[in-house]
């Protein structure tokens, strides 16, 4: 059986360490919430089902700043930092911006 939880830090509208802490938060209260109502985790494959953070061209929100940069700060400190608790990740990043031809 597998469980998956979401964590957006951007659409929480954090940044920088903010955003990162917020990332582990989320995910360890759902693993939390996870293994309550399952009594363990021994029989639970847990991933985070969806994370990540908008490009340049994109609509900041909050304190949250749509940003290669920040997108690639967070990508490196949230999701390869969950790499150590062995979470598996589904890693979404939006190339936002308008083209006109």
């Amino acid at each position: 059986m597998c469980s998956l939880a979401n964590g957006f830090a951007y659409w929480q509208g954090k940044s920088g360490d903010d955003a990162v802490h917020t990332y582990f938060d989320d995910m360890a209260q759902a693993l939390q919430r996870v293994q309550q109502i399952n009594g363990s985790l021994s029989s639970i494959e847990f991933w985070n089902g969806e994370t990540g953070w908008p490009t340049d061209g994109g609509t900041n929100y909050g304190t949250a700043d749509a940003g290669t940069g920040n997108a690639a700060s967070y990508y490196q400190n949230a999701v390869c930092g969950s790499l150590g608790w062995n979470l598996n990740s589904f890693y979404f990043e939006a190339f936002d911006g308008m083209y006109l031809f």
